[in-house]
């Protein structure tokens, strides 16, 4: 199921308040983590997270 993929990188964005974090933990890249939380912000319907640039 390809929404098991997609939450699993939104916990993992979640758990470790970061997406350059989580794609590290995750060994992928952090567009894949950044497409796959944006994927299930769309199937969803809502805005999951804030996404911020850090300076």
């Amino acid at each position: 199921m390809l929404l098991s993929g997609k939450l699993r990188k939104f916990v993992s964005v979640v758990e470790n308040q970061s997406i350059k974090k989580a794609s590290e933990k995750m060994n992928l890249t952090s567009s894949a983590i950044s497409q796959g939380v944006s994927s299930l912000e769309k199937e969803l319907g809502i805005k999951l997270i804030k996404k911020t640039i850090m300076e």
